[in-house]
């Protein structure tokens, strides 16, 4: 019974603000932060939070490694009436995909203590930082980028990088008919929240791109621009973290390919031009480039 007390006081505080601790683990992760305590997690944010940002970055993408990929959040898939926060839609530390594997990192290194982490992160998944279905973010360039962006979150280094080989893309995001079905269900979830009028990117193409690998900073948001397809809305179609390990430049990202499913490191330039040659998702879309953003730290 005393052993029961104490594990019970040491996964309390975990359980602030709608954060169950039954959620952060639910099965079993071969990745590092899998293993970290509740209380330990606490103290990491903390100690973490008075290094570099990039530092944060790095460490808080590296202990994700091997995290199987799961589906997104709950609430992704939610119907409007099922309104408030659902057990493990916030934080989930055994399984992401890509965009929340993403999410996940930023706010655990932009957080100044552990009572930030979940406000963050709604700030950066949601419209208005409530945790809502219906103000998730849809589309990533006129939804969750920009609304990182406008949150100070994110800032725009593609020319930076890319300088006269940077490219721009633009798409109208009027729904049609042709368009899939979870794409049309997903709009109009949104309501009059959905995105309108047309999504404009900047991309450098990959042919170019792969030999820009080692100017791109550690910690950079990398987004895989794809060719447009008709049946469609969108333009970014994958997500992760430029990094570095001991064999150098790597994309650090959560990987959906049938023989991998976790998140991982790959080769950076060779990720590139695999992604340029290799058809992906359920329109069979190859990759076309690469948008970049700087993660910034919120102000006070």
């Amino acid at each position: 019974m005393q052993a029961l007390v104490i594990a019970v006081m040491l996964l309390t505080p975990l359980a602030r603000p709608g954060l169950p601790t039954s959620a952060l683990y639910p099965r079993r992760s071969e990745a590092i932060i899998a293993g970290f305590s509740p209380r330990r997690l606490q103290r990491r944010v903390a100690t973490l939070a008075k290094r570099p940002l990039a530092e944060r970055l790095a460490y808080w993408s590296r202990v994700f490694l091997e995290t199987p990929y799961g589906t997104a959040p709950v609430a992704d898939n939610a119907e409007p009436e099922m309104g408030g926060p659902l057990a493990g839609q916030d934080l989930n530390l055994y399984q992401v995909d890509c965009e929340t594997y993403v999410e996940q990192v930023m706010a655990l290194s932009l957080a100044r203590r552990w009572q930030d982490v979940v406000p963050i992160l709604r700030r950066i998944r949601y419209d208005g930082g409530r945790s809502d279905p219906q103000q998730r973010y849809f589309t990533v360039v006129k939804g969750w980028l920009a609304g990182a962006e406008r949150a100070g979150l994110l800032t725009d280094i593609t020319r930076r990088i890319g300088g006269n080989s940077t490219r721009v893309i633009e798409k109208s995001l009027k729904p049609e008919p042709i368009w899939r079905p979870y794409y049309l269900k997903r709009l109009g979830l949104l309501g009059p929240r959905a995105p309108k009028g047309s999504a404009t990117i900047t991309y450098i193409p990959l042919s170019k791109a792969m030999f820009m690998v080692k100017r791109i900073p550690p910690g950079t948001i990398v987004h895989v621009v794809s060719k447009p397809h008709p049946r469609s809305p969108y333009l970014v179609t994958h997500v992760g973290f430029a990094a570095r390990n001991s064999y150098g430049p790597v994309f650090r990202h959560a990987s959906q390919s049938p023989h991998r499913r976790k998140v991982e490191d790959r080769h950076f330039a060779a990720y590139l031009y695999y992604i340029g040659h290799t058809p992906a998702g359920p329109e069979q879309r190859a990759g076309m480039g690469i948008h970049l953003s700087a993660v910034r730290l919120p102000k006070p």
